[in-house]
């Protein structure tokens, strides 16, 4: 299950950190729900972390300089 993770993506509908889920379009996959620690708005690049199953995913924000 772990095809995804080092996947970069992009955020389409903004998360809210511990507050619900957002969604990612992933290159050649489509939209998933997508949950991050903290509120991710639209359009911020995201890196797949961990594949919770059926369609979902941990992202965290893409940093420059690291």
């Amino acid at each position: 299950m772990n095809e995804l993770v080092g996947v970069e993506a992009t955020v389409t509908n903004p998360t809210r950190g511990n507050e619900g889920a957002g969604e990612v379009d992933i290159p050649f996959k489509g939209v998933y729900i997508a949950y991050s620690e903290e509120p991710l708005s639209r359009g911020t690049a995201v890196v797949i972390y961990e594949e919770l199953g059926a369609r979902k995913v941990r992202v965290a924000p893409i940093r420059e300089g690291f």
